[in-house]
């Protein structure tokens, strides 16, 4: 599997092994909040893009 490992997944990996790496306190607090974050910029992105599609520029309505 670590062959497959992208130069930054190798490097946080080596420190995870390394012990550089440590948990956060409230764990569930901060996955909550980066399920929030990923949830809002998918929004974002569909409100963006709802206008016409992308490769097709938008008309003088």
């Amino acid at each position: 599997m670590n062959e497959k490992l992208s130069p930054e997944e190798r490097e946080i990996l080596d420190r995870f092994e390394r012990g550089e790496l440590r948990p956060v306190a409230d764990a569930e607090r901060e996955l909550e909040a980066a399920r929030l974050a990923a949830a809002n910029t998918l929004n974002k992105a569909r409100r963006v893009s709802a206008g016409h599609p992308v490769d097709e520029p938008p008309t003088d309505r």
